[in-house]
């Protein structure tokens, strides 16, 4: 392909801020490879040829990167020190803040005037897919295998990340499923109960944290599961309906033919189950209009259940359960086994691509000088250092553990990771506490049976005109289902409708993707 002229350049992309103001859906698992970043070895190191090395005098490279910390890490900050002294590269980095971020992004694409590293948050954003094909951005595909760290990173993300089988940048790689339950151990404790293994066991765990009054207050106060049901990823029928078999977003038919995951039989009894905890009000009444309040529901000590991201068990978004009830215990589990055995929801494992612009990135040297200087920061050096720091200021070791310094970390190195391939925060590091250990180790197990959205790396041009609006009317019919203001019949017929405004045309396009992407 050839690089685009400005002129087509800005005709390409002039209306982009006007198109990203009125939003676009981001798209949104596995076995896992050996992990060769662990490796000290000079082939992790560096790339596996001379001619893939950086060159002797320190090359620059230019990023745009997204700052969601009150001020931008410093040129000269220890941290920003060790990359440069590991990687003999210098780092530019034009931080901008992250509420901002899009918009500054698409007006320096139209700008035509780039960086040499972009962080795209929306790699299927309908804007930079048609800069992709016309030539704007280089395909690093056919180099990957010159980088032994960049090559062995897992088979999935990359099918993931890519469009029309290319590969247009680097993914900033994350689990491929976090997904398990969250809940009050203490209740558990109280009502003398065990933790929930298949859904028939949560559903009776559930009734029991609302009738049997689980937090032992003598009130009526409590109620089972944290519900979420709007359009937004992470809504809680999503969930139960893996946990039922049926398919994540879309799903594949025996003869090729992909078919969206509410068609499926699963997907109903799925809703079915939901309408029924909703009928018995073992889950919040407002489900379809609640969003801050499905965590304020964990944290006031009115629910006992959310199904959720393990791994958030351990951050600061349950402070305030703490400091209402000091005694509280939050604990997390794996799936529930459904009729059809044990599913996890999968997520496509990556938070957006870094990108290189052909207009700044003006030779294959360039090229190579840049994916050297991320082969390198895949080193375990470069992970520890994004991890916890530097050491003697942002942690010291006492006991053979690492004490962090949180906000000095904070500030200064986990902004680092947002240009980073890889991330070891979730990976085992020393000091870890038991319930790290715990919600990692799931992370890890959840791989093996994450069910994944196979159009993660497809397009349909009338998923992307109508995707939303099509989405909104299944979602509210979904609604309307479960609090039984719909019965069968008029769910099928929801579908239908869904199906002759456009849903036939992205299953057609979809499934010719899915066929043109897997031909063997």
């Amino acid at each position: 392909m050839t690089t685009f002229s400005k002129v087509a350049k800005k005709s390409a992309l002039g209306g982009i801020v006007a198109v990203m103001a009125l939003g676009t859906t981001v798209a949104c698992s596995s076995e896992k490879p050996k992990d060769p970043a662990t490796s000290n070895s000079p082939a992790a190191s560096g790339g596996a040829t001379s001619s893939t090395a950086p060159s002797k005098t320190p090359v620059t490279i230019a990023m745009l990167v997204p700052q969601y910390t009150t001020e931008p890490v410093k040129a000269d900050s220890p941290g920003m020190q060790k990359i440069r002294e590991y990687t003999g590269t210098n780092i530019d980095i034009n931080w901008v803040v992250g509420a901002g971020y899009e918009e500054k992004l698409y007006a320096t694409i139209a700008s035509g005037s780039m960086p040499q590293v972009l962080v795209i948050p929306d790699n299927k954003n309908a804007n930079i897919v048609n800069a992709a094909r016309s030539g704007m951005f280089w395909e690093v595909g056919p180099y990957l295998k010159d980088y032994p760290n960049l090559a062995g990173l897992n088979p999935q993300i990359m099918s993931n990340i890519s469009l029309d089988g290319k590969t247009y940048g680097l993914p900033r790689t994350r689990p491929l499923s976090r997904s398990g339950l969250l809940f009050r151990k203490d209740w558990l404790d109280n009502l003398g109960l065990k933790v929930p293994q298949t859904v028939d066991e949560l559903y009776e765990v559930l009734k029991a944290f609302t009738l049997n009054d689980p937090d032992k207050n003598g009130k009526n106060d409590t109620f089972g599961l944290s519900d979420l049901g709007s359009a937004s990823v992470g809504a809680v029928i999503d969930y139960l309906a893996i946990y039922f078999g049926a398919p994540l977003n879309w799903g594949v038919q025996p003869d090729g033919k992909l078919i969206p995951s509410f068609m499926a039989p699963e997907y109903l009894e799925a809703m079915k189950f939901n309408k029924k905890l909703y009928t018995e009000k073992l889950v919040n009444q407002d489900f379809l209009i609640v969003k801050e309040g499905y965590i304020a529901n964990i944290n006031q000590g009115k629910a006992g259940f959310m199904l959720t991201a393990v791994d958030s068990v351990t951050t600061a978004q349950f402070a305030d359960l703490k400091k209402l009830n000091p005694q509280a215990a939050l604990d997390v589990a794996t799936g529930i086994k459904g009729p059809k055995g044990e599913f996890v929801q999968a997520d496509p494992g990556f938070a957006g691509l870094l990108m290189f612009p052909k207009s700044s990135v003006k030779t294959e040297q360039d090229l190579k000088n840049i994916l050297a200087f991320f082969n390198k920061m895949t080193d375990k050096q470069m992970i520890d250092l994004t991890m916890l720091g530097v050491e003697g200021h942002t942690y010291t070791m006492e006991n053979g553990a690492p004490k962090v310094n949180t906000d000095l970390y904070n500030k200064e190195i986990n902004p680092l990771n947002q240009f980073m391939v890889k991330l070891g925060i979730f990976g085992p590091k020393p000091g870890d506490t038991p319930m790290e250990t715990k919600w990692k180790g799931i992370v890890a197990g959840n791989e093996k049976k994450g069910v994944s959205d196979p159009t993660t790396p497809l397009i349909s041009q009338t998923n992307v005109e109508k995707g939303a609006q099509l989405k909104k009317q299944i979602t509210d019919a979904r609604g309307k289902f479960i609090m039984g203001e719909l019965d069968e019949a008029g769910w099928q017929q929801a579908i239908e409708t869904w199906r002759k405004n456009g849903g036939d045309q992205i299953i057609s396009e979809f499934t010719a993707e899915y066929a043109k992407i897997n031909k063997k």
